[in-house]
């Protein structure tokens, strides 16, 4: 596997981490009849929504924090449709609209996503 962080090549040791990773999400995303749901989720239309802070040469990218999602929806402060796919994973199914309405309330909210960004690093020439 040729595998590079935004153009830079990693070490073995980066080479060997990512690999035992996807391994390990490979085997938990196994469905009850085999398939893997990220080759399912590749091939489903939808958006993922992340918040992205740029900082110097690198971007920061905070996922969703499904647990906040998840006490919001139990406490009702939030009614937006949506469907629970696993412990871990709720698919927001409502409209434009009221995703657009959704984000203008919360977008703001720290704890909408996550303290623990993924770190990317710009690619340049």
């Amino acid at each position: 596997m040729d595998l590079k962080m935004l153009g830079n090549p990693l070490s073995d040791d980066e080479k060997k981490r990512i690999e035992a990773d996807e391994a390990a999400k490979k085997e938990n995303n196994q469905t009850k009849d085999g398939s893997e749901l990220e080759l399912l989720a590749m091939n489903i239309s939808c958006h993922n929504f992340y918040k992205l802070a740029f900082k110097g040469e690198k971007i920061y990218v905070y996922p969703f924090n499904e647990d906040y999602l998840k006490e919001l929806f139990n406490q009702r402060k939030i009614r937006i449709k949506h469907e629970k796919v696993d412990e871990y994973t709720t698919l927001l199914t409502a409209s434009t609209k009221e995703l657009q309405d959704f984000f203008q309330k919360y977008g703001n909210d720290p704890k909408l996503f996550e303290d623990d960004p993924e770190i990317l690093t710009k690619y340049s020439k």
